[in-house]
């Protein structure tokens, strides 16, 4: 069986830093999106990024969240509902592209 080279990172340990870099992209995203994008007129709540990276990680909350507070906080809603969507499509590209690696890494041992 052949051997890495040393001091080489492994295929899951170049995956695992693209999966950081990704979710740091993601919170300093919604960081500068609430920056450029205030308050919806209005909205009377204060809006909060956490909702948005909550959303991020947890699509179906995040649509839950998006839907509840139409009417009542549309500043959250927003930012869940675009964390909601973020999330899905960045979780719904991500996981096959690493499970393909993690099967690949197995099988090539």
């Amino acid at each position: 069986m052949a051997q890495p080279a040393a001091g080489g990172l492994g295929i899951l340990s170049l995956i695992l830093i693209f999966l950081i870099l990704m979710v740091i992209g993601v919170v300093v995203f919604f960081i500068v999106y609430s920056k450029k994008h205030p308050r919806i007129e209005g909205d009377s709540s204060s809006t909060s990024i956490g909702y948005g990276i909550l959303s991020f990680f947890v699509p179906l909350v995040g649509l839950i969240l998006f839907l509840v507070w139409k009417e009542t906080a549309p500043g959250n809603s927003k930012v869940s509902g675009i964390g909601a969507l973020v999330g899905l499509i960045f979780w719904s590209i991500v996981i096959p592209i690493f499970w393909f690696f993690v099967i690949a890494a197995l099988i090539h041992g």
